[in-house]
């Protein structure tokens, strides 16, 4: 029976160095400033297709400004911080919309800054029509969705910073084999990680048909807050 390490290494958390800004340097770049505190700027909206980006940046955002990250589905609590980050607002109930209705209006008396991110044009959201035109006070973007070239890229990226050597054919395996939004691609390294810790072995075509074999997803669940640096 194999033991599996005690410690396993974790992905690196999101920065706005290691987003790949191919297509979207315009929105990447002022989220930066507005992360930065710009005058005037009060609330964002970014949108776009799952594996566009949009949680990478939000989380980047909020550890730049310091402030809070609230993850698809999580209350947003009101608290004396910088910058909220709320993801996938189409996901919001109704209390919670009427909750982020307050922290924008926070934000127009420069209490804080609101970064907010969906799947849509806020004019297509399923939501108050109070909310939906406060999402259309501040700047608005549409990112475009990274091309599997720049998935695989970005994979890369990842499984360098964790020391794993990625061969062309492990990637050209995992691609084939599984779906190709980023967060799915993330789990599937993470694990590939495990097994090469447990077996003491570089990562092989062999080693990784063999792990992926039964290999299922997890469920997709929420992402802790981030406030600040570690």
């Amino acid at each position: 029976m194999q033991q599996l390490p005690l410690q396993i290494l974790s992905l690196p958390e999101p920065t706005f160095e290691s987003f790949i800004a191919t297509g979207n340097d315009e929105a990447i770049s002022n989220v930066r400033i507005f992360a930065a505190g710009a005058p005037g700027q009060s609330v964002f909206y970014l949108w776009g297709a799952v594996g566009s980006g949009r949680t990478h940046l939000l989380r980047s955002a909020a550890r730049e400004a310091g402030g809070i990250y609230v993850p698809p589905g999580d209350a947003i609590v009101t608290c004396d911080v910088p910058l909220y980050a709320v993801d996938d607002i189409e996901s919001l109930d109704w209390a919670r919309q009427a909750h982020l209705f307050n922290l924008i209006n926070m934000a127009r008396e420069g209490m804080t800054r609101v970064l907010v991110a969906g799947a849509s044009a806020h004019t297509h959201l399923q939501l108050r029509e109070d909310l939906r035109s406060r999402l259309g006070w501040g700047l608005t973007y549409h990112l475009r969705s990274l091309s599997d070239d720049q998935k695989k890229a970005l994979l890369r990226l990842h499984a360098d910073s964790l020391g794993i050597a990625l061969s062309n054919e492990v990637i050209e395996l995992v691609f084939a084999r599984f779906p190709r939004d980023l967060w799915s691609l993330d789990r599937i390294l993470e694990h590939l990680d495990r097994e090469t810790l447990a077996r003491k072995r570089a990562l092989t075509l062999s080693l990784a048909r063999g792990a992926l074999e039964n290999f299922e997803l997890p469920r997709q669940v929420s992402m802790p807050n981030i406030r600040g640096r570690d």
